[in-house]
């Protein structure tokens, strides 16, 4: 297993492991009633890359995380990092927008 740091243009660095990436697609897996093998054929892949995958033998590219995230509909964020960053800015857009009408509230 290995931890990855990645930094962007705007210096913010998430840590993301490829446990927690397997971790995460067998935990979609199993909520989706998939099995490795069923996935595997919906993928156009083996099953026994599905299951090398989610033993974190393996590393998936970045077309097969797009065709999960696609499939179990989350986010490349969420498989990777374990987060959503649009529900982090939605968060945030709705209490710019709570804290805009308690301003108004208050003037009237």
């Amino acid at each position: 297993m290995s931890i990855h740091q990645s930094d962007n243009m705007l210096g913010l660095g998430f840590t993301y492991s490829d446990a927690d990436i397997a971790s995460r697609i067998r935990e979609l897996r199993i909520k989706s009633h998939y099995t490795q093998e069923a996935l595997a054929v919906k993928l156009g892949l083996e099953r026994s890359y599905i299951g090398h995958v989610e033993c974190g033998d393996r590393s998936c590219s970045k077309e097969v995380l797009a065709n999960l995230a696609l499939l179990f509909d989350v986010s490349l964020d969420y498989l990777i990092f374990g987060t959503d960053r649009s529900a982090i800015r939605i968060r945030k857009e709705l209490h710019t927008i709570i804290d805009e009408l308690g301003a108004l509230r208050d003037s009237l």
